[in-house]
């Protein structure tokens, strides 16, 4: 997910990827929001759902960052990085960051380091596969050299 898309979830749809983030998986719950509903509805269902109004609420959202510092989901330094994209520069601008602006740098805080975790992994498997192709062909190397039947062998000129 880019800066743009993130920037461009709607507030409910943010509300539920912070929601999700914290740990607790709202599977089906883009189903359970009336498409045809008022933004007030829509906020009164997700709040019967238990699903925080982040993107509206600093103490929310500085809870839901410190939940996924505190479980590993995110680093420090990652997400300074993303709430200086969306924000503008340090100190002042960060500091007086939206709940709103928090969000979107939590969430995209964590595509960042997903994007690179999946790069680092295929990374890793492009070096493993080579190392077994390099030792496949020594390994094959090997064998043919002890297959190989002597000249004179092949010839019937031995003792």
């Amino acid at each position: 997910m880019t800066l743009n898309e993130v920037k461009s979830l709607s507030d409910e749809h943010l509300r539920i990827k912070v929601t999700e983030l914290c740990g607790k998986l709202l599977s089906g719950a883009e189903e359970v929001l009336p498409k045809d509903a008022t933004p007030e509805r829509r906020k009164e269902v997700l709040s019967l759902a238990g699903v925080l109004d982040y993107p509206n609420d600093l103490n929310a959202i500085s809870e839901a960052i410190q939940c996924c510092f505190r479980d590993g989901i995110i680093i420090g330094p990652k997400y300074v990085k993303c709430l200086e994209q969306i924000c503008g520069t340090w100190p002042f601008d960060l500091t007086h960051a939206t709940a709103r602006q928090k969000a979107e740098a939590l969430v995209l805080t964590v595509e960042v380091m997903a994007a690179a975790k999946l790069t680092g992994k295929k990374k890793m498997e492009e070096r493993m596969r080579s190392t077994m192709e390099k030792k496949e062909m020594k390994m094959e190397k090997r064998i043919r050299s002890t297959m190989e039947i002597p000249d004179e062998v092949a010839k019937g000129t031995t003792n």
